[in-house]
């Protein structure tokens, strides 16, 4: 059988070389993050490479002075910047082509490439695994990983004809467009779920508007909750963090994805307790400095950072509001937080502003039925949140597989 590749050479020879014998790999210059301006001479820091560049780039984040960049080599149009450095194998040799119609100054800890290949089929090479494979055996260093560039130029590249890499390039940017396009609507059917979800959520909370659920007693916070704030046992003393198993709560704990919150990533010891003891089962966390509003429900006790105040139900009303009535209804308590922030260095909610929000708190049967209700939207939207990134995983290792499949060239 004749395979895609063969039908795409129709019988033109594909020879192998060395990166050294189809280019040059030249060394970048001295660029500190101080150096980076807003406007002047294109600039790329090897950093930039990881956390902000795609595969191809035609304009910079950063600038240098031209003063600063005239004694700088520097890489021109097609030419593919790769970073040489990272904390992990993953990352070494990330790259990115520079399609700019300026010269283009790399930082130290990158070089640039200049070679005689289409850029675009050599960018899709420098993803691929016939390059990692072959990179893996160059990295050298324990906390700090390189590949020194001259070492690249050890790596075996196919070269079949220019339009046949030009064609390969094609194929591949579809690829790549088709799965942007997936995960920009996946992202926008998120969305757009995620506010349905908040509209009948506030909807049912809300017993002001007609036929809310009529005459509802509402109570001050204050008056509702016990309220208190957390905090940070000292970390020069290791005795009361060392063998802890008391969980103690910080945002990272909110954003691994569920608000009921069972464990944490960080315990301390019982030593660290003072005050008023730990925050109780069933009470709530909510953020009431830097990232407002958050809050979550607490199912085992444990404490939290200074960023949180606690809401633990007092003993009165305990047969007349649940807790998860409560979680739900604190949403809304969080809206309105982050809408009276008070606007400083250190963005808070005044709390005596805060105390004299209100609860409604409705008949036990109706708390009951709106906690089955949002318990089902909240599943259904947890349920969405995991499909669809799942789903852009798989196209992209479905890209992955044609990718490679185009690339591998047999060997004579």
């Amino acid at each position: 059988m004749i395979t895609y590749i063969e039908k795409l050479l129709k019988g033109q020879p594909v020879e192998w070389k060395t990166l050294g014998e189809v280019g040059t790999f030249m060394r970048g210059f001295g660029i500190q993050k101080k150096d980076l301006i807003d406007e002047g001479i294109p600039a790329i820091h090897y950093g930039q490479i990881y956390t902000y560049y795609n595969r191809f780039t035609s304009i910079t984040k950063s600038f240098v002075d031209p003063s600063f960049a005239r004694t700088a080599r520097k890489a021109q149009t097609g030419d593919i910047v790769i970073a040489t450095t990272s904390e992990n194998d993953t990352d070494v040799c990330k790259a990115v082509v520079w399609l700019g119609v300026e010269e283009l100054v790399v930082s130290n800890d990158a070089c640039f490439y200049r070679h005689s290949l289409n850029p675009k089929y050599l960018a899709f090479f420098f993803e691929s695994n016939i390059f990692q494979d072959q990179k893996r055996r160059l990295i050298t260093g324990t906390k700090v990983r390189r590949v020194n560039p001259k070492h690249l130029a050890e790596i075996l590249i196919p070269v079949p004809p220019l339009s046949i890499q030009q064609e390969i390039a094609d194929i591949l940017s579809h690829f790549t467009e088709l799965e942007a396009e997936l995960k920009a609507e996946l992202e926008a059917e998120l969305e757009a779920r995620r506010k349905q979800y908040e509209y009948y959520r506030n909807s049912l909370l809300n017993f002001d508007k007609p036929g809310g659920g009529g005459k509802i007693m509402c109570k001050p916070l204050e008056e509702v909750f016990s309220m208190r704030n957390g905090y940070t046992p000292s970390k020069s003393k290791k005795e009361l963090w060392e063998g802890g198993s008391i969980p103690w709560y910080r945002m990272e704990d909110l954003r691994t994805g569920s608000r009921m919150l069972s464990d944490a990533i960080q315990h301390i010891s019982p030593k660290a307790i003072k005050g008023k003891g730990l925050f109780q089962a069933n009470s709530i966390v909510m953020a009431t400095t830097a990232t407002i509003g958050e809050h979550a429900l607490l199912v085992v006790e444990g404490l939290a950072n200074q960023q949180f105040t606690n809401f633990e139900i007092k003993t009165e009303y305990r047969k007349l509001l649940l807790p998860k009535f409560a979680y739900y209804y604190f949403f809304l308590i969080g809206a309105w937080c982050k809408q009276n922030t008070n606007v400083s260095s250190f963005p808070s909610v005044a709390i005596s502003s805060l105390k004299n929000q209100t609860i409604p708190i409705p008949p036990l049967p109706e708390q009951r039925r709106i906690i089955r209700i949002l318990d089902k939207f909240d599943t259904l939207a947890h349920s969405l949140s995991e499909s669809l990134p799942q789903e852009v995983e798989l196209r992209r290792k479905q890209y992955e597989y044609y990718r490679e499949q185009l690339l591998s060239f047999p060997k004579n």
